[in-house]
């Protein structure tokens, strides 16, 4: 990941932890609503060279495919794009407990 990219996903609110991997990186969020995101690039992600990142909607830590913004998730992204997704899953309305 570019070291800009890097600083946008840390500003983000609800930046929670970094973590690298042999093939890539992931980027946990956890926002106050009880959804998150894990944001993933490297051969890890669904992505390619321009579009590297690749953003999965969590719930209480877990994966979450019954939202709004997707049932499945979302790949081939750009840096603006997945800050977007970002803002979409804190929009959303409290999670279910």
């Amino acid at each position: 990941m570019k070291a800009i990219e890097q600083k946008k996903l840390y500003k983000h609110k609800g930046f929670v932890q970094h973590k690298l991997f042999d093939n890539g990186e992931q980027v946990i969020f956890e926002f106050e609503n009880g959804y998150g995101a894990s944001v993933l690039t490297g051969r890890i992600a669904y992505g390619n060279i321009n579009r590297p990142f690749e953003v999965a909607v969590t719930r209480n830590g877990y994966l979450c495919y019954d939202t709004p913004i997707t049932n499945d998730v979302i790949g081939y992204l750009t840096i603006d794009e997945a800050l977007k997704v970002l803002d979409d899953i804190e929009q959303l309305p409290d999670a279910p407990k």
